[in-house]
């Protein structure tokens, strides 16, 4: 089930309503931190009935528990504490959002231990955006008066962002 629930995450992309106004990326988001919330009460469950899924600390662990520490520090220091923890409508790219993603890859590291499940992981992260990127095309080409390309993300810059990391 958690596995599902991660394949879910990597497919929010696709996740798009001309409704969505005026952030295309918001509700995405939403439906993105849910999935996790559901994978996270799912992975302690799992946890508590079997520790061997508890997930290993290495440097990469230690490096992101290191990465949260200083965006809270930063977030605290800076010009507006809650704009850096909650974001804005916009975007969503405070703490919480960025919380929500260590969650996430504490549980793969939990869970995903099995090469077959990384590439299948991967092939659902390639498979969104190249949809993603296809109906960018298409966007392109048969609708013009939209001036810049933004998919099913809603933001060109997101857009380009999210389909080159899964170049």
């Amino acid at each position: 089930m958690i596995a599902w629930l991660a394949y879910a995450v990597l497919a929010v992309p696709l996740l798009f309503s001309v409704y969505f106004t005026p952030s295309h990326i918001a509700p995405q988001t939403f439906v993105m931190r849910l999935l996790v919330e559901a994978m996270l009460f799912a992975y302690i469950a799992l946890a508590l009935s079997n520790s061997a899924y508890l997930p290993k600390f290495s440097a990469l662990s230690w490096s992101v528990i290191a990465f949260a520490g200083i965006y809270i520090v930063a977030g605290i220091f800076g010009l507006n504490p809650a704009q850096s923890f909650f974001s804005d409508l916009d975007w969503h790219w405070g703490f919480l959002t960025v919380a929500h993603l260590i969650v996430f890859f504490f549980i793969l590291r939990g869970i995903m231990r099995d090469k077959e499940i990384w590439r299948r992981l991967f092939a659902v992260s390639v498979s969104a955006s190249a949809l993603a990127a296809m109906y960018g095309v298409w966007q392109f080409f048969f609708t013009p008066e939209i001036g810049r390309i933004y998919s099913t993300i809603g933001n060109p810059a997101a857009l380009s962002s999210y389909v080159l990391l899964n170049a």
